[in-house]
């Protein structure tokens, strides 16, 4: 009896041992979740600050748009403003006469910086142009030169050749509208062409293409027998590209004329 009473005890304490190491398990397993919660909770923490600070820079940059939108704002009313005191300004020259620059000759044409010699002294004033043709080639950086910036003052039409490329030779200059012709090819380090057009000269428009300079070629005495010249309205009766021109010439004196440069037996061809 006894030895079936101390069977039975040692019987019940394994069952109770085995069910310790059972809850034991449980418990591990328990802990294995909350450490995953944790992990979890730290992630999602981490996520939180991230947007947080997404947020904050969001913010920031709205603040930065809208003040760069605010100052864009008053830049654009300035212009509009100064728009429209250089339309006012333009119409009481053109009402009020020319006064102030025809106090100023001009040189209708030159080919060298260093040409002093005029060739044809008249008033400048709004019904005149003032046209100037140089051959800036060597020069590296044009507008390095002083002399070549002030010089730019004193014509309204600047016409230069063999400019280089464009990350060579930069011309730029607040007073003029440059429009550049070939000066992005790589083959040769000059060639190019750039028509300077002084503000307020950049008349109507004379080609649909405008990458297309046009241009024409005349003498210092033959311009100034020009009396009226208009860009007449696109016509594809004429040209697909180009505006058709009116030109009439007053008339020209004999002693403007050179009877020993011209043979008037050989035929003039005009191109069409």
């Amino acid at each position: 009896m006894n030895q079936a009473s101390e069977t039975n005890k040692i019987d019940s304490l394994v069952q109770k041992v085995d069910q310790m190491f059972q809850k034991l398990r449980v418990l591990d397993l328990l802990s294995d979740k909350i450490s995953k919660f944790h992990s979890t909770l730290k992630t999602l923490v981490s996520n939180v600050d991230n947007v947080t600070k997404r947020v904050v820079e969001i913010e920031q940059s709205l603040e930065f748009l809208n003040t760069k939108y605010e100052t864009s704002k008053q830049e654009h009313d300035t212009i509009k403003s100064d728009i429209k005191k250089i339309k006012q300004c333009y119409t009481d020259v053109n009402h009020g006469g020319s006064a102030d620059r025809s106090k100023r000759d001009y040189c209708s044409g030159t080919d060298d910086l260093s040409c002093n010699e005029k060739t044809h002294t008249v008033h400048k004033d709004y019904n005149n142009i003032c046209l100037l043709s140089l051959n800036v080639c060597g020069i590296k950086q044009t507008l390095l030169y002083p002399e070549f910036e002030s010089l730019l003052n004193d014509y309204d039409i600047l016409y230069l050749t063999e400019t280089k490329l464009d990350d060579l030779n930069e011309i730029h200059c607040k007073d003029f509208i440059f429009h550049h012709k070939n000066r992005k090819k790589f083959i040769n380090k000059s060639g190019g062409i750039a028509l300077g057009i002084g503000n307020g000269r950049a008349g109507k428009s004379t080609s649909k293409n405008l990458s297309v300079v046009d241009y024409a070629l005349s003498t210092a005495y033959l311009l100034k027998f020009v009396t009226k010249f208009e860009v007449l309205e696109f016509s594809k009766l004429y040209s697909d590209i180009h505006s058709p021109l009116s030109l009439v010439l007053g008339e020209i004196r004999p002693e403007f004329t050179h009877q020993n440069e011209c043979d008037r037996n050989i035929p003039v061809r005009i191109k069409p």
